[in-house]
């Protein structure tokens, strides 16, 4: 199953630095951080892993997106810490500047993944044949002066 997700999506095979890119605030379903690109290559194992990046390293995707995102220069401790919105959580205060961004990272991603669950299971969607009709009947009409 890996595999196929993999051949799907081969940028899972170039995980990134998201927080030195973009900060608190990155393009969300883009790219892996480089926990996810972990996960990955521990699924597929080390030579597997080494293989389909060899293969696909130069093909487009993921050549695009690797081109995109390396257009950006890298954030300094500041400026990544400067993007994190929200309340500072409780940190220790002997923790180093990557300790205060693995924290937030982690932070803003059990955020993301609880309202991802909770839109995904907890709402009730619309029949889509009435969704559709709701949509035609709300159409924007030309007039005529």
């Amino acid at each position: 199953m890996v595999d196929i997700a993999v051949l799907s999506s081969p940028l899972a095979l170039f995980p990134v630095n998201l927080y030195r890119k973009f900060g608190f605030n990155p393009p969300l379903g883009v790219f892996l951080d480089l926990s996810g690109g972990y996960a990955v290559e521990k699924a597929l194992g080390e030579q597997a892993f080494r293989a389909y990046r060899e293969h696909f390293e130069n093909l487009d995707p993921p050549a695009g997106q690797m081109a995109w995102y390396n257009g950006f220069p890298d954030l300094n401790d500041e400026e990544v810490l400067a993007t994190w919105k929200e309340e500072v959580p409780h940190e220790r205060t002997d923790y180093g500047v990557e300790n205060k961004i693995t924290a937030r990272a982690r932070t803003m991603k059990a955020k993301m993944r609880a309202f991802l669950w909770g839109v995904s299971y907890t709402i009730e969607l619309p029949d889509p044949a009435e969704l559709a009709h709701s949509v035609e009947g709300t159409a924007v009409r030309k007039t005529t002066a």
